[in-house]
């Protein structure tokens, strides 16, 4: 959020008011600016004001949108993010068998397992809060049996949903998630499932893994 002052020039009144009001508060600046006969020193004042401004209502515009997006897709994200979970511990309790059993060439193989399953949690932990959410474990259909647009459509699906895994993975290796698979596994319990979005429960979180499946596959 900017400041509630910008270089002399009061902002006050729209900072936090929503964006009709902002705009608006742009407009006026903008008119003002088309005056010839501005004194130079208002006009830097206006301007840094309208760029504070612009900045706002970005902002503004960008959390609204993540808002929807959220309230949107909070329920497939949901399962994705118990069914991610469930993988990977079960991925690190194989893991943790086989080396306890020093069976290396298995003890490999699994490594590849775990990855792939932290970066998969990574994924439905992290994807970009204002982008339309693409399922990690989407419903399976006939692509046969679709027309031509629909298989296009899932190429272009799939093809973004390997850019953002990929990018998710790096961000996984740099260590630099906006949430870590540990804060993520920590926080999954409480959550539930809601018309209005996922909200804190007492209830037990744990659920079949068969519903969840049945969901997505």
């Amino acid at each position: 959020m900017v400041e509630a002052r910008s270089s002399g020039v009061d902002i006050s009144g729209v900072i936090g008011q929503g964006s009709s009001k902002i705009k608006k508060k742009i407009r006026d600046i903008t008119r003002l600016l088309k005056k010839d006969n501005l004194a130079s020193n208002v006009r830097i004042e206006n301007e840094r004001a309208l760029d504070a401004l612009k900045a706002e209502l970005a902002s503004v515009q960008t959390n609204l949108k993540a808002k929807k997006l959220a309230q949107k897709y909070h329920k497939v994200r949901f399962f994705e993010r118990k069914k991610a979970v469930r993988k990977y511990k079960q991925a690190i309790k194989e893991l943790k068998e086989l080396e306890a059993q020093s069976l290396k060439k298995e003890i490999k193989k699994q490594r590849k397992v775990v990855r792939h399953c932290e970066v998969d949690l990574a994924y439905v932990l992290n994807f970009p809060k204002t982008e339309k959410y693409i399922a990690l474990y989407p419903v399976t259909s006939d692509v046969s049996e679709l027309s031509e647009k629909a298989r296009k459509g899932l190429q272009q699906t799939e093809a973004k949903r390997t850019e953002y895994r990929k990018k998710i993975a790096e961000l996984l290796d740099t260590g630099k998630l906006q949430i870590s698979l540990e804060d993520g596994i920590r926080t999954i319990n409480k959550e539930t499932i809601s018309l209005d979005g996922p909200q804190t429960s007492s209830a037990p979180a744990e659920q079949d893994a068969n519903e969840e499946d049945e969901f997505f596959e």
